[in-house]
């Protein structure tokens, strides 16, 4: 087992009321202990992504956990595209919205936030002593 420990980044759409949690590897058994969320079956926890609706008990606030269980998996734009999709409908299905192809703005506006988000992370770096920092170049891109 990897002494790495499980980073869960946080994000705030803030015009939502709804968070986003986007994992990169990790252990589910670390996310359970901040997060509470239903049931993954094996193909799930295997690889790919999974976008699951989560709730954090010790701050009170809802949301959507994105998690890559294979940390290599968050190199594929269009997983990430898939999930950011799912995120977004779920946020529009709690806040009681339907998308049309006449209304469809600030659904495509928060799909590429959610985007945006999961990049981050993809492109997030940890360096020695737990020090986090952005990739400092563009072949880091």
């Amino acid at each position: 087992m990897s002494s790495k420990k499980t980073i869960i980044h946080e994000f705030d759409p803030c015009i939502y009321p709804r968070l986003l949690w986007v994992v990169k590897g990790g252990s589910l058994e670390e996310i359970r202990n901040t997060l509470e969320f239903g049931e993954l079956g094996d193909d799930e926890q295997k690889g790919g992504a999974v976008t699951i609706s989560a709730y954090d008990n010790a701050n009170k606030k809802g949301g959507f956990l994105v998690w890559f269980p294979k940390a290599s998996e968050i190199s594929n734009l269009d997983w990430i595209a898939h999930e950011s999709t799912h995120v977004a409908l779920g946020i529009f299905e709690y806040i009681g919205s339907e998308v049309t192809a006449n209304d469809s703005e600030p659904f495509c506006y928060l799909v590429g936030w959610v985007f945006g988000c999961i990049d981050k992370v993809r492109k997030y770096k940890e360096v020695k002593y737990g020090i986090e920092s952005e990739p400092s170049n563009k072949e880091d891109l």
